[in-house]
């Protein structure tokens, strides 16, 4: 969804994209990247892209945080 533009489930191609969903820092929501921001109450940022056809949505880790979850979270092996 992210890199073709178009939505797995039904094709669409009707895509929105919330960037700052998680974002570090913010107090409330999931901590889906634990001890990734350096903060105690920090959260890594996420992505989040949703199918504006079929409502599919699906959670990106950018770039910025990425480089941190390779340095302290395990490799799935």
């Amino acid at each position: 969804m992210k890199y073709t533009k178009k939505c797995p489930e039904c094709g669409g191609t009707d895509i929105y994209v919330n960037e700052s969903v998680c974002s570090q820092g913010a107090l409330n929501g999931i901590n889906f990247l634990p001890d990734v921001s350096g903060q105690v109450w920090g959260r890594g940022s996420m992505e989040l892209y949703v199918c504006g056809d079929c409502g599919r949505y699906a959670f990106f880790v950018p770039e910025s945080t990425l480089e941190a979850v390779r340095k302290k979270w395990p490799k799935y092996s």
